[in-house]
């Protein structure tokens, strides 16, 4: 059984009205912009269909706070991941 559940005009006023005060209190500067995202992306590309693709990003967080995010993938085309040679 669906229900729909809706604002009254005096309630998405009060909404808008919330939304525009705190766009104004904090409008966008230098000084108040979170601290930007650093990181890298790295692609390789070999012989036999060899492929790789990583990175990493160091993003701040609320006060202190610190994220580190890192990813990696590789494809060695049709070798398998070992090879044993006998010799």
């Amino acid at each position: 059984m669906a229900s729909k559940h809706r604002l009254s005009p005096d309630e998405v006023a009060a909404v808008l009205d919330d939304a525009a005060r705190k766009r104004e209190l904090a409008p966008l500067s230098d000084e108040n912009l979170p601290p930007p995202i650093h990181g890298e992306i790295g692609f390789s590309i070999g012989t036999g269909g060899y492929r790789s693709a990583y990175g990493t990003a160091v993003v701040p967080l609320a006060r202190d706070g610190v994220a580190i995010l890192s990813f990696e993938t590789d494809r060695l085309g049709s070798a398998p991941d070992y090879r044993y040679r006998e010799r």
